[in-house]
């Protein structure tokens, strides 16, 4: 059986899947859509801002589990930056359902000059609220 995660056209009676998964192997090619596809399943991407404190040093991130990675970062799961600096607090996130777009908002995050992320931050956070809590609530 096989579960498609993002599909990116049905046409013709076949889907082009983005990622095509049995659990373990992924593909890209054409799959009939009568081939015992279960479910189409939507992924949402984030990319996301964490601040150690308000006006603090700030990390840019992505990933497709936010509370999951958010979490990782504040009970300091991997060595490396977030941990060394105590960068622990979401104070900024975006979602979308397409991996290439967030990636793509990440990478031109990054390159921004810290003052453009703080006006990002402070457009939509202005205290800096912590805002895991409000997404373990809604179940983002």
């Amino acid at each position: 059986m096989f579960f498609i995660t993002e599909v990116l056209y049905h046409k013709n009676n076949f889907f082009r899947a983005l990622h095509l998964t049995t659990h373990t192997n992924y593909t890209n090619a054409p799959i009939p859509a009568q081939a015992g596809i279960l479910y189409v399943i939507s992924v949402n991407y984030y990319v996301y801002i964490l601040a150690s404190k308000k006006n603090g040093i700030l990390y840019v991130g992505f990933t497709s589990d936010l509370i999951k990675r958010t979490w990782s970062h504040k009970n300091k799961c991997a060595d490396g930056f977030t941990s060394k600096y105590f960068v622990d607090k979401l104070v900024w996130f975006d979602m979308t359902t397409n991996k290439y777009s967030a990636l793509n908002r990440e990478k031109q995050i990054k390159k921004w000059n810290r003052q453009w992320k703080i006006n990002l931050i402070e457009k939509e956070n202005p205290e800096w609220r912590d805002l895991y809590d409000e997404i373990t609530a809604s179940g983002v």
